[in-house]
């Protein structure tokens, strides 16, 4: 529902932009000729290619509009955050069930352990610290248990 309503005010967007543009370039539509002169013969494309200036025109009305309509539903997406999924940190006594965990330390508050779940390890970790630090240490396999 979220989406379709996102498409819908883009859509609105669109459509309101589309109208200004395409009111500034009308004269341009409405004119009965229109000469180049940069050809080594200037000549009149709207009298002398009569399909081409049509099939110009068309291409230019579903250009105008697809582009506005992409870059107003890229604003959108830009300045509507999305929803994000967190990781779940067990801040209860926890007790393993089979299930792999990785404890992390140890809550400031509170004092008890901090795990991060089976589902949480299949996502990538950061491990931080100074040098000297033992990062490395952290992230051996001793660290990882299972409980008996």
């Amino acid at each position: 529902m979220v989406l379709f309503k996102k498409l819908f005010f883009s859509l609105i967007v669109s459509l309101l932009i589309f109208c200004l543009i395409f009111s500034f370039f009308t004269p341009i539509f409405n004119a009965k000729t229109i000469i180049f002169p940069y050809a080594v013969h200037p000549f009149d494309i709207v009298q002398k290619y009569p399909n081409f200036w049509k099939f110009i025109k068309i291409s230019f009305v579903f250009n105008l509009f697809f582009s506005i309509f992409v870059i107003t539903n890229s604003f959108l997406s830009f300045f509507v955050p999305q929803k994000e999924k967190k990781i779940k940190l067990n801040r209860q006594n926890h007790k393993l069930n089979n299930n792999l965990s990785l404890m992390v330390g140890n809550n400031f508050l509170t004092g008890q352990n901090l795990y991060i779940e089976e589902a949480g390890l299949y996502q990538n970790i950061l491990v931080t610290g100074t040098i000297g630090s033992r990062q490395n240490k952290f992230c051996s396999l001793p660290f990882f248990r299972t409980a008996n």
